[in-house]
């Protein structure tokens, strides 16, 4: 800003922005630095049920390196997949209590409750459109397998 007497003088907003990018960027060494502590973890989980499961084969007489490294890798995956349906459920939390506060913020202010931004309703409208889909291409599937059937029948009786 510049003022009356013709000198800069910064405005309160830009130390406000400054201070606030510097807090973003701490935050984002935490994110990736508990980031890399989670796989770590996740790794050290994986190598422990890996062993777990090796000890039993191995007293059970059916143990090779070919099982235990087959077994490990299926219990990463797992580990993933469960680590990534969790993050799902949060988000899916979230949007949902987002999805709550605009029914209740419109409801207070005198609209009608249905009426939710777009932005709001996107994923639940995707995921309605995944699931029509879904039905529809099962419908085909059962009507061919239908037709499969008649046509056989019919092949059997003549």
């Amino acid at each position: 800003m510049v003022g009356e007497d013709g000198i800069e003088g910064i405005n309160d907003l830009v130390h406000e922005n400054s201070m606030l990018q510097t807090e973003n960027n701490n935050l984002r060494v935490r994110v990736k630095a508990m980031q890399e502590t989670i796989d770590a973890q996740r790794a050290r989980l994986t190598q422990i049920l890996s062993d777990q499961a090796n000890q039993v084969l191995t007293k059970a007489g059916e143990g090779n390196e070919e099982i235990g490294n087959m077994i490990q890798n299926y219990i990463k995956e797992i580990e993933e997949l469960r680590a990534k349906l969790l993050e799902s459920e949060a988000v899916n939390e979230n949007l949902r209590k987002s999805l709550s506060r605009a029914s209740t913020r419109s409801s207070l202010y005198g609209g009608r409750g249905g009426s939710f931004s777009p932005a709001l309703l996107a994923p639940e409208k995707e995921a309605n459109d995944v699931i029509e889909l879904a039905k529809k291409s099962l419908e085909k599937l059962k009507r061919k397998e239908r037709k499969k059937k008649k046509r056989y029948s019919v092949g059997l009786t003549k």
